[in-house]
Order: structure tokens, then C-alpha cells, then sequence
């Protein structure tokens, strides 16, 4: 909020330092102009503000035009250098493209508009004339295309609204009433921001006064202490909240009564639903190799299409050290903090033992044994193969990766090849790791390895013994196992995932919480995607945020936070 380094959204720092250094740089010109005659230098300075935003446009029309013919990058400074200037110059001829009275470099010696106060550039006659041709171009291709807006239904409405998560109220219609409540769903223990424990009852009579009403509105849901009076008047309505949150998980009838000269009459009956949360996670393992730049575009549309799914992702810093260039290094560490911000991802840590993340952290190289396909780049040698000290190198050495490219200092973990160990266990704790996400169940590699697991889908987040990782025991470790329960989409595909899922929750109410983490590769995301997209489809249908489950989607940290 302070900070002036984030400049979008701005920062009020951000906004403060850019206001203070305009009014600077613009005392500086006018004392300087002052003591300095040189009318040319100065013309031109003053044609740079009075022409800033005709400048602006045609600087970024510029840069869109050469970003969609080519796809040239370079960091050599001095070719950059050059490159702006060739720019600067391109976007100061095509902003001086105007009539005589307006700021420019130059004139053309036409003055088609006569002697008005107010003038049309004639770039500006150019677009529009370019935008109707290309209007009667699209309205020749599809002659169902309108200029104007078509008429949207209730029910596409509906499901807009629905698409964004909010949700409409449930109506029942009498002949002289509508009853509607807010949701049907309400979650037991669930303390995130995205509970909703309280239910609205609202009756709307039809030009009824309610001074001189006859009747009386009450509501009970059966078998328990909640009823009462409908007893807030507005207008013609009435409402009443109801607080839930002490009843137990249950499926319960909701009924709403009038009364006229004391007699009850039923008008309508609602089916309620007290759960206990099902958390959904979907987890990125970022494995190393290089940035998969199309994969970045790919999760961004996975978390609109799935109503602003979170991710977490668990980044192998040695992606900072691969052969993408350092911008493109920058570019994605933004992303992932853009995302923090807009969606609640988290950004956690994967280590693969790649011989230049070993390197780096300044241990010897160990090439066996391995779990993999010996690939001789170290990917495939599990991380139980390092000694602790050199584990402690290891770490230290991510973090600095992560502080270089201005990411979180990481609180989750995930090794490569989920192996896992008591001694690994000790140094993630000593380490200040919250949770770990390495549990799964029984695999052993090319019938080389085992990564040391053996839990089920239904598995729930659980504190390791320090005898066994695979159970709970009162000498356990402080830092959480929550388990990679749902399966990952390299080895498995949708029916078998969806099976976790089933597993987990067979509809109706979830009688205890539970915790569903899903893993995918976006260096394999046009495989991996296409399967976790079908996943998250089946699991979609039993939200809580559209009233219609008690899935909940969640960050694995979020997780940690509700379960600690």
C-alpha cells in the first residue's frame, strides 16, 4: 500500500514520489530555461509536454505493431539504447502528423478545417475512417453481427452472475408472495473470509401495507431451537437473519408460515444444508528445466474459468539459474506476486537437484542414485540423498534466489520425486517451514526407488511422528504434512483424479473437514492442463461459493491456516 515500488495497482508511495518528481523536474525547466538560452533545445522540451499523450499513444501503437511482427529481444544495452531512440523518433514524426496550430516538431502546409476554434488532427479523421472500414469488413464476413446490443434473458443473467461467483436468492412464488432465502449451504468450521453462517428470510407481499397487514410471518427449522418471528418490516417486505452456527452438521427443513387470527398456514419449506468444508487446492510443481511461457497464459484462464481458483505454486529456484533470459526471469517473479494479489496464490518452494541449483549453493555433486531416467542433470537424484549440512546450504541458497527476484520468503515445501525423510522433516523445521506437501501414496520409480510415502486419498493434514512420517504421534514435528492426496496429472488422468475427488466427498454433507491438494507440471501444461480443466469442471458442481457443495478452493497455505 506503501511501498512505491509496486506501480500497479499504484501504490500511494508510488503516486506520491511520481507527483513530487513531475513538480521537480518542471521547477528545474523553468529555472534552467531561464539562465540557459538555447531556443532550439528548449522548443523541443516544450514540444515533449505539450504533445506528452499524442506521444504516449503512438510510442505504445509503436511497440504493439513490433511485438506482433516480431518476437526480438535482446539485453545488450547498447542496441536497447538504440532501439529507443529509433522509437522515440518514429512516435515524435507520426504525433506531429496535425494541423498548424497544434504542438509538433514540424507543419504540413494544409489547414483543412478553417478558422475554428476547435480542430480534428487529421490522424484523428485517419482512425475513424480505418475503424468504419473495418467495421463494413466484419458486418460483410457476418452479417448476424450488430452494432447493437441484443436482448439478455433472465437466465443468462443468471449464469453470469453465477460464472463470478455471487449468488442469486432462492425464490418460491405464492399467489400473493414471494419467500426467498440468500443460500441453501452454510459451512460448520470453516473461519476463512468466505464463510457465510447467517441465513436472510425475506417474504415480499404484493401492495399489501404491513401496519394494516393481517397476517404474521414466522419461520423454524425443524427439530431444532431456531424459530421465530419474521419481524423486520421494510416497506412491504420482511426480513429476518438467522444465525446457524450452532447447530451441528445436519440436513435440516426450513419452514416458512403465516399466521391469520392465529391460525398457521405453511407457505413455504426450504431444504438446509450444514457442512463441514472439503478445501480443493490445485498445485503447480515448477520443475526447473526453463519458463514455460505459454503455460502462464494457461493457468490465468484455468482460475477465470473456475471461479477465481487460487494456485499454489511451488517453485524450483533453479528456474533462476536456467538459459531464460533475466527479463524473462523478472517477468515471471511479477506474474507470480500479480497473482498473490489478484487471486491469494501462494508461492512455495520445489527443489530437484539440478547440478546448477547444487552448484550454486556450493555442494559437491552427487549423481546416484537416481529415481528417474538418469538424465545426468541431477533432476533425478532425490534431495534424501544430501547430507543435512549440505541440505542447510541448500536452503539457504533458495531463499537467496527467491529474495533476488523480490519473492516471499517460502513457508511450503514439495520435493522433487516427493521424496521425504525424519532428517528432511527436522531440517524443514529447523528451516521455519509451516507445511509440507510431499505426502502420496505408496510409488517406488522404475522399480528403483520409494519416495518413503505410504497414504491414501482420503489421508486428511496431519503433524508426522518423528518415528514414522506416515503416521501421527505425540512426539510429532511442528510442521504440518498436507498431502498431494488427489494425485497428479503427469502420471494419472481425469477419471482417476475425479476419483480422488469421489473418494473425498459422495455428496450430500461433509460430516468432518477434509483437504483435497491436486498436483500439475506446467513445463507439460498442454497434456496436464487439458486434464486438470476436466477435474476441476466435476469438482466445480459442488462449490460452496455458488451454493452448491461445501467445496471450498483454497491455497495450501490457507489450508495450513485453517487446520493448524
Amino acid at each position: 500500500f506503501i511501498n512505491p515500488v509496486n506501480r500497479w495497482p499504484p501504490s500511494v508511495g508510488f503516486l506520491l514520489l511520481g507527483g513530487v518528481s513531475v513538480f521537480l523536474l518542471t521547477q528545474f525547466y523553468y529555472l534552467v530555461r531561464d539562465k540557459i538560452p538555447i531556443p532550439l533545445l528548449w522548443r523541443n522540451i516544450s514540444y515533449i509536454g505539450s504533445d506528452a499523450y499524442d506521444l504516449y499513444l503512438t510510442h505504445l501503437l509503436i511497440l504493439i505493431l513490433f511485438s506482433r511482427l516480431t518476437l526480438y529481444t535482446t539485453d545488450n544495452i547498447y542496441l536497447l539504447l538504440a532501439g529507443f531512440a529509433v522509437l522515440f523518433l518514429l512516435s515524435v514524426i507520426l504525433s506531429s502528423l496535425n494541423f498548424s496550430y497544434s504542438a509538433s516538431i514540424f507543419h504540413l502546409p494544409v489547414e483543412l478545417s478553417g478558422a475554428r476554434r476547435y480542430k480534428v488532427k487529421k490522424r484523428y479523421i485517419l482512425s475513424v475512417i480505418i475503424l468504419l472500414v473495418f467495421l463494413h469488413i466484419s458486418f460483410q464476413k457476418n452479417p448476424s453481427a450488430s452494432q447493437y446490443g441484443n436482448i439478455v434473458t433472465e437466465s443468462e443473467v443468471a449464469a453470469v452472475l453465477e460464472s463470478i461467483g455471487r449468488i442469486l436468492p432462492i425464490e418460491r412464488r405464492g399467489q400473493d408472495f414471494t419467500v426467498s432465502i440468500n443460500r441453501q449451504w452454510f459451512l460448520k468450521s470453516d473461519t476463512s473470509a468466505r464463510q457465510k453462517d447467517s441465513l436472510v428470510i425475506k417474504v415480499e407481499t404484493e401492495a399489501v401495507e404491513t401496519a394494516t397487514s393481517q397476517y404474521t410471518y414466522t419461520y423454524e427449522i425443524q427439530d431444532t431451537d431456531v424459530y421465530g418471528q419474521i419481524s423486520e418490516i421494510i416497506d412491504t417486505d420482511y426480513f429476518q437473519l438467522v444465525k446457524l452456527d450452532h447447530l451441528p452438521v445436519g440436513i435440516y427443513d426450513l419452514i416458512v408460515a403465516r399466521i391469520q387470527k392465529g391460525k398457521p398456514e405453511t407457505i413455504q419449506t426450504f431444504t438446509i444444508y450444514i457442512s463441514e468444508p472439503l478445501y480443493v487446492a490445485w498445485s503447480l510443481d515448477w520443475e526447473g528445466f526453463n519458463i514455460p511461457q505459454t503455460a502462464l497464459a494457461q493457468v490465468d484462464s484455468l482460475s477465470v474459468r473456475h471461479h477465481a481458483l487460487p494456485v499454489s505454486h511451488f517453485i524450483n529456484p533453479a528456474i533462476f539459474l536456467s538459459p531464460a533470459t533475466d527479463a524473462e526471469k523478472r517477468n515471471f517473479a511479477d506474474w507470480l506476486n500479480n497473482r498473490a494479489y489478484m487471486y491469494g496464490d501462494e508461492i512455495a518452494l520445489h527443489l530437484h537437484m539440478f547440478t546448477n541449483l547444487v552448484a550454486y549453493a556450493g555442494i559437491a555433486l552427487k549423481t546416484e542414485p537416481v529415481w528417474g531416467y538418469a538424465t545426468g542433470d541431477g533432476y533425478d537424484v532425490p534431495i534424501t540423498a544430501y547430507s543435512r549440512d549440505e541440505l542447510r546450504l541448500l536452503f539457504k541458497a533458495a531463499f537467496r534466489l527467491f529474495a533476488d527476484y523480490n519473492l516471499p520468503p517460502p513457508v511450503g515445501f514439495r520435493s522433487g520425486g516427493w521424496f521425504m525423510n525424519t532428517e528432511l522433516f527436522e531440517i524443514l523445521e529447523e528451516s521455519g517451514f509451516s507445511y509440507d506437501s510431499s505426502g502420496r501414496d505408496n510409488t517406488k520409480w522404475n522399480n528403483r526407488l520409494s519416495s518413503g510415502w505410504n497414504l491414501t486419498a482420503s489421508t486428511r493434514p496431519y503433524y508426522p511422528s518423528r518415528q514414522d512420517i506416515n503416521a501421527t504421534a505425540d512426539n510429532d514435528f511442528t510442521v504440518l504434512e498436507v498431502p498431494n492426496n488427489g494425485g497428479n496429472t503427469f502420471e494419472r488422468g481425469p477419471q482417476a483424479l475425479i476419483s480422488a475427488f469421489r473418494a473425498n466427498y459422495k455428496g450430500g454433507i461433509m460430516p468432518q473437514k477434509q483437504a483435497l491438494v491436486y498436483l500439475s507440471h506446467p513445463d507439460w501444461a498442454e497434456r496436464e492442463f487439458t486434464a486438470i480443466d476436466s477435474v476441476l469442471t466435476e469438482i466445480d458442481t459442488s462449490l460452496f461459493s455458488l451454493d452448491k457443495g461445501p467445496v471450498v478452493y483454497l491455497s495450501l497455505y490457507d489450508i495450513y491456516e485453517l487446520w493448524k
